[in-house]
């Protein structure tokens, strides 16, 4: 049972908060790093790690530095990385409606959680036509067994036996005629093990769906390949829901944590987020279905 106590700081964890920023995202990023430091990492002092696809300007470094340090992939393979063995990811533009009163590094170390998440939502189904059916048939060569997740993301089949064979021709289907119901976990929050990530299982699954090229000619997004990585490859019980938790907003979306705010005279924004999150409230399909599966 998570607790909503304080963490003991002396307690941190070996981890870092990595921030994928381009220089354009200054003000974004100085915003959710202001957002971040105040409701939980000015107990903590976390490092952050900040990536680019470009050189830094000297006008972000000096931007983000005046709040925390800088550093500039497989961004767990980055040398920055690889000192630490857990990681939170952050985006210029997110921010933290309430202080977070627990550590959630420590209680994932504490209850042998692998990865977690805040959102979930649905993938843009143009971008990943055919993603679910490759993962399926790789599971299916190697006779793997996926975890509650997984099948919490598929809708079976409804076609007669005999018809079946004509679905799989459809997209989003497996060979059965199966159907992914597109919800992910959103991974602009997400908190993980690297260690699943530096694994043999991941690295192999990784590079199958590198060779196919579906990263180029669909454009899979990470969020959509992690999900499934996640849930084909760890234990339910290691993944982990910080959604009814943490209060966390990116843009028009926020999780379930709204609930934090009942009461709370402490976050004066509540009314805008209980706006943000009727918003988003598509997401809320993809989170019952995870519940009635009984996973979260």
């Amino acid at each position: 049972e998570l607790s909503l106590d304080h963490d003991s700081p002396a307690a941190r964890q070996n981890a870092t908060i990595l921030m994928l920023a381009r220089n354009s995202d200054l003000k974004e990023a100085i915003e959710s790093l202001t957002s971040f430091e105040s409701q939980f990492n000015h107990r903590y002092h976390y490092p952050v790690v900040f990536l680019n696809d470009e050189p830094w300007t000297e006008e972000f470094m000096q931007g983000v530095s005046s709040i925390t340090n800088t550093r500039s992939g497989k961004f767990y393979d980055h040398p920055a990385m690889q000192a630490y063995k857990w990681y939170w990811r952050i985006e210029p533009g997110i921010s933290f409606a309430c202080p977070m009163t627990f550590d959630p590094f420590a209680y994932m170390s504490r209850e042998n959680k692998r990865y977690a998440y805040a959102i979930a939502l649905q993938e843009v189904g143009s971008t990943v036509r055919s993603l679910y059916r490759v993962v399926s048939d790789y599971k299916d060569r190697l006779n793997m067994t996926p975890s509650r997740y997984w099948k919490a993301l598929i809708n079976p089949s409804w076609a007669p036996l005999p018809i079946r064979w004509l679905l799989r021709l459809a997209p989003y289907r497996d060979i059965n005629g199966d159907e992914w119901n597109l919800c992910h976990f959103w991974n602009n929050f997400e908190i993980a093990d690297l260690d699943f990530f530096r694994r043999e299982d991941y690295r192999k699954l990784m590079e199958h769906l590198d060779k196919l090229g579906g990263f180029y000619s669909e454009r899979w997004g990470d969020a959509s390949v992690r999900s499934f990585a996640a849930t084909l490859l760890l234990k339910s019980e290691e993944i982990h829901c910080f959604g009814d938790n943490i209060c966390y907003c990116h843009g028009d979306f926020c999780s379930p944590g709204i609930n934090l705010l009942d009461g709370n005279t402490s976050c004066p924004v509540k009314q805008p987020v209980e706006e943000k999150d009727k918003k988003g409230m598509f997401n809320q399909m993809c989170h019952d279905r995870f519940r009635q599966a009984n996973v979260l």
